[in-house]
């Protein structure tokens, strides 16, 4: 097992671990139906950042494993190299005057000239549904991650969290629907993992 795995292992075995907490809590204890309720409702916003958590976590050790490697500019393939650059210096800024013109260029020269370092930080956008995913996928040159049927599913999970944690009194959560969700997040993790591991062993993090 190669350090990237290790690494990407640890990270899913104590989010499982959490899950697995997270879906038998309510009853564990006695507690009333109220008490009940309110630790099922909100299990969901804890689901979502478990997942929200392991996507940030799981690229940032690609990242650093990708820099380990000390790979030239010249040898990374263009999404990841233009990944790497738009992170450093934000390309959709626009620069109107010619100084930050030329600050940008030397700092783009600047990186071109040596081996690469990806950045750790990713654009989750705090909104991590498929097309958030696919995007930040496609920046590290990996395979994207299929509709069907992770569209509808991430997006149920991005829908009850965002009404959650923004106070809707209205939505019932049942715990069939955590149990679902807690469904939801392990697939999506494990589909993200395959996806890091082939294109690290496929090495198409090279031009």
């Amino acid at each position: 097992m190669t350090s990237l795995e290790e690494k990407i292992n640890h990270e899913i075995d104590w989010r499982i671990g959490e899950i697995s907490i997270l879906k038998s809590l309510p009853f564990l204890y006695p507690l009333s139906q109220k008490q009940r309720e309110l630790l099922i409702k909100h299990s969901i916003p804890i689901l979502y950042s478990l997942w929200e958590g392991f996507v940030a976590e799981s690229f940032e050790i690609y990242a650093h494993e990708i820099s380990s490697l000390n790979i030239p500019s010249a040898d990374i393939c263009p999404n990841l190299l233009t990944h790497a650059i738009d992170m450093s210096v934000f390309l959709h800024q626009p620069r109107v005057d010619f100084g930050k013109k030329v600050q940008l260029i030397e700092t783009i020269a600047d990186k071109l000239d040596r081996n690469m370092i990806i950045p750790v930080e990713i654009p989750t956008e705090s909104n991590v549904n498929l097309k958030v995913l696919n995007k930040i996928l496609e920046r590290f040159n990996l395979s994207f991650v299929p509709e069907n049927p992770y569209k509808a599913w991430l997006s149920t999970l991005l829908f009850l969290r965002n009404k959650l944690s923004h106070g809707e009194s209205s939505i019932v959560v049942t715990q069939e629907k955590v149990t679902e969700m807690s469904q939801v997040v392990i697939s999506s993790i494990h589909i993200l993992t395959d996806r890091i591991t082939t294109g690290y062993f496929k090495k198409t993090y090279l031009r």
